[in-house]
């Protein structure tokens, strides 16, 4: 029993992998390669927010989940952000190159 319980959990799992790379390959294949159709979404971050790494990396899968044909880059605007915050952000900038951009707001 154990047995035939871990070959359907095994086969499930294989399964699930196979749809996404075929869903990773389409989307390589059909995705806008356009410069000039680049979607931009800012994120205000002010003081310490606790939940900045949920929130980015939420936003991040949503986008390549719902929409995996989409140029897109999500930029994090500096409003004054405590030094773990910003620390935080700085980290996920390099997991997501290119599409994650830090900048500082000029009006503090």
């Amino acid at each position: 029993m154990y047995h035939i319980i871990c070959h359907v959990f095994f086969t499930f799992f294989i399964i699930l992998g196979i749809c996404d790379i075929f869903i990773f390959l389409i989307s390589k294949i059909f995705k806008d390669s356009d410069p000039k159709k680049v979607y931009t979404f800012f994120i205000p971050v002010k003081g310490h927010t606790e939940n900045i790494e949920f929130i980015i990396r939420s936003i991040m899968f949503r986008l390549r989940f719902m929409h995996p044909f989409l140029n897109f880059k999500i930029i994090i605007i500096d409003c004054g952000m405590d030094g773990e915050t910003r620390f935080v952000c700085h980290n996920l900038c390099k997991i997501y190159q290119g599409s994650l951009i830090m900048v500082k707001n000029e009006d503090n």
